[in-house]
């Protein structure tokens, strides 16, 4: 990959064979989707919803912090104009993506350190690498809708005892499915390693790997605000003098500090001692 100057220069936002059949796919749902009268209404409430002021400042946070991460590794000579495309798709993919789960998070336990994890995974780079090469675009049009639809069968089959089968061998046909393409990926990675083996490749791997480690800090942040926020509520309905409240909430912040668990604890001894005096 030759990075370049970017003055015009349109190889920077190429798109590969899945990328294309992915935005060709997700056109021709959305257009089949506009042409229905009932979806309609709904997908105007969709978008009536991302534009809420909450939601737009949450996204503009997150850009923001992806413009400081990529100025650092501009810095250090990791990012370059190359990654531009990438690091937008990681915005959408990952970035956004994980902001819109931040309710699950919450309640998981250790759930930063959990995307940590999967983020230096061998995982990551076998998924890098089964994604290095792709298919011809008439092969990535066939394969992107039948893995969404396996994928799906799964989830639904998933859900009930006697699909439980079902789910399983469909789960193995994923499996060999990714199996498949990581082969294909590995088969022209030996056949043409000099394209691979590359300090360009390393970067193209390296670069969303580290805005996922920069993004944690964020997370950490969002999740301990909603800790406190949540708390705060609680303390609203339980103590009616304002200044009780507010002492109590500097309290928690003093003896709890960053520790977010601590913060759902005493969040839930409060609702449980509401509970039991109810």
């Amino acid at each position: 990959m030759d990075a370049g100057p970017v003055s015009g220069e349109i190889s920077v936002f190429e798109l590969n064979s899945r990328e294309l059949a992915i935005l060709i796919w997700l056109a021709a749902v959305l257009i089949v989707l506009l042409f229905i009268p009932k979806v309609r209404p709904a997908l105007g409430n969709v978008v009536h919803a991302l534009f809420q002021p909450m939601i737009l400042m949450a996204i503009g946070l997150v850009l923001a912090w992806v413009g400081l991460s990529v100025a650092i590794l501009a810095t250090l000579q990791i990012w370059d104009w190359s990654h531009l495309k990438g690091t937008l798709v990681w915005v959408v993919t990952y970035g956004v993506a994980t902001l819109f789960d931040i309710n699950r998070l919450s309640e998981t336990p250790r759930a930063l350190a959990s995307l940590a994890k999967e983020t230096v995974a061998v995982t990551a780079v076998i998924v890098f690498i089964g994604e290095f090469y792709t298919l011809p675009l008439w092969g990535e049009l066939i394969l992107i809708p039948l893995l969404v639809f396996l994928g799906m069968v799964m989830a639904v089959a998933d859900t009930k005892p006697e699909t439980k089968i079902a789910a399983r061998f469909t789960e193995n046909i994923l499996i060999i499915a990714g199996l498949g393409m990581f082969a294909f990926s590995a088969f022209r990675i030996i056949t043409d390693l000099q394209a691979f083996a590359n300090l360009d490749t390393l970067r193209d791997f390296a670069v969303p790997a580290l805005l996922s480690l920069m993004y944690l800090p964020l997370l950490y942040g969002l999740l301990l605000f909603m800790a406190y926020e949540n708390a705060t509520i609680s303390m609203k309905v339980r103590f009616d003098d304002p200044r009780l409240r507010h002492y109590a909430t500097l309290r928690a912040l003093i003896v709890f500090g960053g520790r977010i668990e601590l913060m759902r604890r005493f969040k839930r001894s409060m609702n449980l001692a509401d509970q039991l005096n109810s």
